[in-house]
C-alpha cells in the first residue's frame, strides 16, 4: 500500500475508480498539478469564443466536474448541451454531489463504442496521458472529427522531455513545489511509483504532430509550466 498524500493509498497503481481517490480528488489534484486551478479558469475563458446558445460541450476526463462547473456557471444564460465522459464511477458519483448529472461512463480507450457526440467545444485536461500512446492519436481523430467547423479542442498534458539534463532539472523543481506544498519526501516519491505503467506522458513535438496528423489545422501550444503544457487545436473545415 503506498501512501501519496490527501488521504490517498494505492495499490498496484494510481487508479481513479477508487472512492478515496474520488473524494479527495479535487484537493490532490490541486496541490500536485502546477496551475491547475488556472487551467480550470483557462478552459472557461477559451470557451468564450466557442459557445454560443444551442452548442454542445464535452469533457473528456470530467472526473469530478470542476471544468464542466465552472464553463456551466460562466455561461449560465445560454441554452447549451453539456455532456461529460469519465471511466470512474466513483468519479461521476462525486460530480453528481455537486449537482454537475450529465456525466456518462465511458472509456476512452474502448474503440467499439460510438463517436463522441458533435460539439462546439471540448476539452480534455489532464486525461490523454493517461490513454496509450498507440491509442492517443486515434483519441484526437475522433476529437476532431466530433467537432462542428471553426470548433476548438483544448489539450492539457504531461508532457515528457527530450532532454535528459533538461528532465532532471524539471523534475527537481517539480518535487520541490510538492513538498512546498506539504507533501512529503515519501510520498512525492509514492505517487511517482504509483503512475509507472499508468500514464503515457509525450513530448511537446510529438503531441503536436499528432494533433496535426488527426486534421486539426491551427495547433497552439498556449500554455506550459514545467511538465504540463496546454494546446489549442481549432478545425476548419
Amino acid at each position: 500500500m503506498e501512501n501519496v498524500g490527501d488521504g490517498i493509498e494505492v495499490t498496484q497503481g494510481f487508479h481513479f475508480k477508487s472512492e478515496a481517490v474520488a473524494r479527495n480528488f479535487d484537493e490532490h489534484v490541486s496541490k500536485s498539478v502546477p496551475e491547475y486551478d488556472r487551467m480550470q479558469e483557462m478552459a472557461a475563458n477559451l470557451s468564450d469564443w466557442f459557445i454560443r446558445d444551442g452548442s454542445t460541450v464535452v469533457d473528456y476526463g470530467a472526473a469530478t466536474g470542476t471544468t464542466l462547473q465552472r464553463m456551466m456557471t460562466r455561461h449560465s444564460t445560454k441554452k447549451v448541451r453539456w455532456l461529460g465522459y469519465d471511466s470512474s464511477e466513483e468519479m461521476i458519483a462525486e460530480a453528481k454531489k455537486k449537482g454537475i448529472d450529465c456525466i456518462t461512463l465511458r472509456d476512452l480507450e474502448d474503440q467499439t463504442l460510438m463517436e463522441f457526440a458533435k460539439n462546439d467545444f471540448s476539452v480534455a485536461l489532464y486525461t490523454a496521458q493517461f490513454l496509450r500512446p498507440d491509442y492517443r492519436e486515434i483519441f484526437f481523430r475522433k476529437v476532431y472529427h466530433s467537432l462542428t467547423t471553426e470548433g476548438a479542442f483544448f489539450l492539457v498534458e504531461k508532457v515528457r522531455c527530450e532532454d535528459g539534463l533538461i528532465f532532471d532539472i524539471v523534475q527537481n523543481i517539480y518535487w520541490e513545489g510538492k513538498l512546498k506544498n506539504g507533501y512529503s519526501a515519501e510520498q512525492v516519491l509514492s505517487k511517482a511509483k504509483s503512475l509507472r505503467g499508468v500514464m503515457h506522458p509525450l513530448t511537446v513535438r510529438s503531441i503536436d504532430e499528432k494533433l496535426h496528423r488527426a486534421g486539426f489545422e491551427q495547433v497552439e501550444l498556449v500554455f506550459r509550466n514545467l511538465f504540463f503544457c496546454g494546446w489549442l487545436a481549432i478545425k476548419n473545415r
